[in-house]
């Protein structure tokens, strides 16, 4: 027969028990919270220090995913959209500077018939994956797809003066996303500066056309897709 000692023993025991359980699952639940906010602390602190230079979430307009800043030196972006950023000739990882007169060393002086510098130009030339100064996970565009930023029935364009630098700002009408295309100017095929910064902004394309190279222009009077030789020097905007 069991005596109130032994009740009173199995009830605090099962108290302890309880107790033990309760103090368990409340260990568990706030390592769990503990282990949670962290994980959120460290996403949010890796987004916050993330390297601009490097980094940029980009736009989609009309379907591509554009970078929302011009390439800078090879492999990182420019400070901010309306900053110039750096010209490359076409297929090259060199960058050169929109400030200086003169290229320098370096600078190809090729006449311009071959895409790719060499004697005799390849039937399907390309911008090769290890000459692309594009930041990673980035590329340059093809024509097709900037033809889709110039299609006018998806795709707003206006010449704008964005914190006193002149380009072309380009809106997606159906989700309101926008990039700005400085007018940076160009280098001739000497290598020379020409006198159009502000005025002109020339952007390559990825897409060659027998021994020449398509390139998109931005103006106050239009915007515009042709071809040129490879030794000229564009800016660049990349898209994923």
């Amino acid at each position: 027969m069991r005596t109130r000692r032994d009740a009173m023993h199995c009830v605090s025991t099962t108290t302890r028990i309880t107790n033990k359980t309760a103090y368990s699952m409340k260990t568990k639940i706030l390592l769990t919270t503990t282990i949670l906010i962290t994980l959120f602390t460290a996403c949010g602190t890796s987004k916050k220090t993330t390297n601009s230079a490097t980094y940029d979430e980009g736009v989609v307009i009309n379907g591509v995913r554009w970078a929302t800043r011009n390439v800078d030196e090879p492999g990182t972006f420019a400070s901010t959209p309306e900053s110039a950023g750096k010209l490359y000739q076409w297929g090259r990882k060199m960058a050169w500077n929109t400030t200086d007169e003169r290229a320098g060393i370096g600078w190809s002086l090729s006449t311009g018939k071959h895409p790719l510098f060499s004697k005799k130009p390849p039937k399907k030339p390309k911008w090769k994956k290890t000459n692309d100064p594009s930041p990673t996970g980035w590329r340059i565009p093809t024509i097709k797809e900037i033809n889709s930023l110039f299609d006018e029935n998806k795709v707003s364009n206006e010449w704008v003066t964005q914190n006193g630098i002149n380009g072309r700002k380009f809106t997606d009408i159906s989700n309101g996303n926008t990039i700005f295309l400085p007018a940076v100017g160009t280098r001739d095929i000497g290598g020379k500066l020409r006198r159009d910064v502000n005025i002109t902004g020339n952007y390559w394309s990825s897409t060659p056309l027998n021994v020449f190279i398509y390139y998109y222009g931005c103006s106050k009077d239009r915007c515009h897709t042709t071809v040129c030789y490879n030794t000229f020097g564009f800016s660049l905007r990349c898209v994923k």
